[in-house]
């Protein structure tokens, strides 16, 4: 259904209803707690591997992760927080060779993720210490450095309004990374 429905907001030739229509699922879709799943579903799953990759609907996946974590992140339960770390951790690894704009987007989930769902201090510590394990794949260096390029911007992003991060807490992350 998101395929079909991201297929049909992309297409010049639909109605302008079909397309309107097609974005208001996807939005409604979005602010549901099955978002949370079917992204993750979409960014950790060997499917993609057996009928070839679609890369729209992926990175929607991952912009529909960094959003929610954005905005509902503080909220999530430390099992949920762990499983979706390691779901983004899994995602990086299996996009580390590409598309780059996707393992941008996973990598912002990710930042988004430490920063706005710690339970307690040194949110930057525990990123590195997970991606240690990340650093000895195939072109895992590849995702570690991106991290390294989006983690600042994200600490430093004091434009971001969604954000429930103090300025104490984002100084202190600063002076982390």
């Amino acid at each position: 259904m998101i395929n079909q429905c991201l297929s049909n907001i992309g297409l010049d030739v639909l109605e302008s209803c079909n397309r309107v229509a097609a974005n208001q699922w996807l939005v409604q879709f979005q602010q549901t707690d099955a978002a949370w799943a079917v992204a993750t579903s979409i960014l950790t799953s060997d499917f993609h591997h057996s009928f070839g990759s679609n890369f729209e609907v992926e990175f929607f996946a991952a912009q529909i992760l960094k959003r929610k974590i954005q905005n509902e992140g503080t909220y999530l339960q430390p099992g949920a927080k762990d499983a979706l770390l390691n779901a983004l951790l899994l995602a990086a690894k299996r996009f580390s060779s590409g598309p780059h704009q996707l393992l941008t987007q996973i990598c912002l989930a990710l930042s988004a993720l430490l920063l706005h769902a710690v339970e307690h201090g040194k949110p930057v510590e525990q990123l590195f210490y997970s991606l240690q394990n990340l650093q000895t794949q195939v072109d895992g260096n590849v995702a570690v450095m991106e991290m390294l390029t989006v983690l600042p911007e994200e600490v430093l992003d004091s434009q971001n309004t969604d954000s429930k991060i103090t300025s104490a807490d984002r100084s202190q992350y600063g002076q982390e990374v």
